[in-house]
Parts: C-alpha cells; sequence; structure tokens
C-alpha cells in the first residue's frame, strides 16, 4: 500500500518554507519513496523578521508569532495542496 506524505520545513536561513510531496511503497519487503513534487515559498518581510527577532521575544509576543506563523504555513500547505503539481 503507497502513501503520500506531505514534509515542511523552514531552515536556519529564514529564507523560505520548503514543501515536498513524498510517496512511500512497500514493494517485497523494502520501503521505496520518491519525491513527487517540492515547492519553496519564499517567507513574506513579515515573517522573517519576527523569525530574526525571536530570540529576543516576551512569552505573548513569542505566542502571537507561532500563531501567525501557523496559519502562514497552513495558508500555504493548502494553496500549494490545491494546484496543479506540475507547475511545482
Amino acid at each position: 500500500m503507497a502513501s503520500n506524505i506531505i514534509g515542511i520545513m523552514s531552515g536556519s536561513s529564514l529564507d523560505g518554507l520548503d514543501m515536498a510531496l513524498c510517496r512511500f511503497e512497500e514493494i517485497d519487503s523494502m520501503v521505496e519513496w520518491s519525491i513527487v513534487a517540492s515547492k519553496t515559498v519564499p517567507f513574506p518581510p513579515f515573517i522573517s523578521e519576527a523569525l530574526r527577532s525571536s530570540p529576543s521575544l516576551s512569552g505573548w509576543d513569542l505566542m502571537h508569532l507561532d500563531s501567525r506563523f501557523g496559519r502562514f504555513i497552513g495558508k500555504e500547505t493548502k494553496a500549494w495542496m490545491q494546484s496543479p503539481f506540475h507547475e511545482s
């Protein structure tokens, strides 16, 4: 049985959100995988600036950033999943 899994990360360079759609399948007791599509979405300035300053944020501001960043990730992932992958 095959499974499609989305991987999402942002690296320490804070340049953007990296997304990959990967397919995993068990064949003859071995797991084979492939990257079906991938995309990098550049961070808008307000996100990259906030992430850079996160070590000095108050707890309240850090919670606010976490919420905004989570919404950004969700919005971009949903938009990518609804687009044709051949354009990735």
